[in-house]
């Protein structure tokens, strides 16, 4: 608990006195993994009854706020921004869809399509589906059904099978 209330208090401090102080908060956040930064959120709601996040999207500008904003994400939240970001406008951004997508555990998965319908009322599949198409588009949707084997036993034969039916392939 300590741990997690020194850099709140810390936070505050230099959020709310001494103005705002950049590098005290890039230190805490960057330093800390994504569930340690969502306990400091909660405990700086709890101690102090303000929003941390809304306290530096008051106090930051531009691209540091965007980052450190983006780092107060929950993983699963994060991952459904990028590839709303990836899909909006003109074009998809593949890149990010391989990133996000190819990636991920079945859970995983089953999560980001769940916080992409709860941040966007929309779905993850559909809007998949309508940005992609041919071989790209059966891959990524085979992988948003979240069945892929995710067993640690490797079958020796299956594996040597493989290998051969893609070496024939080329």
């Amino acid at each position: 608990m300590l741990l997690v209330v020194l850099p709140v208090i810390t936070m505050v401090i230099n959020i709310c006195v001494a103005g705002t102080d950049e590098k005290t908060i890039w230190q805490i956040l960057t330093a800390r993994r994504s569930a340690q930064r969502q306990r400091i959120s909660v405990e700086y709601t709890s101690i102090f009854g303000r929003d941390l996040v809304q306290d530096l999207k008051s106090e930051l500008t531009g691209n540091f706020e965007n980052v450190m904003v983006s780092l107060m994400r929950p993983k699963e939240r994060f991952d459904a921004v990028a590839l709303r970001k990836a899909m909006k406008g003109l074009g998809t951004d593949e890149g990010v869809l391989i990133e996000v997508l190819c990636t991920k555990t079945n859970q995983e998965i089953e999560d980001v399509i769940r916080d992409f319908k709860e941040e966007y009322n929309r779905d993850l599949v559909k809007d998949v589906k309508d940005e992609t198409s041919g071989h790209f588009k059966k891959m990524f949707v085979s992988i948003l059904q979240a069945h892929r084997d995710e067993s640690t036993i490797v079958d020796e034969d299956l594996v040597k099978a493989d290998a051969q039916a893609l070496y024939d392939v080329r």
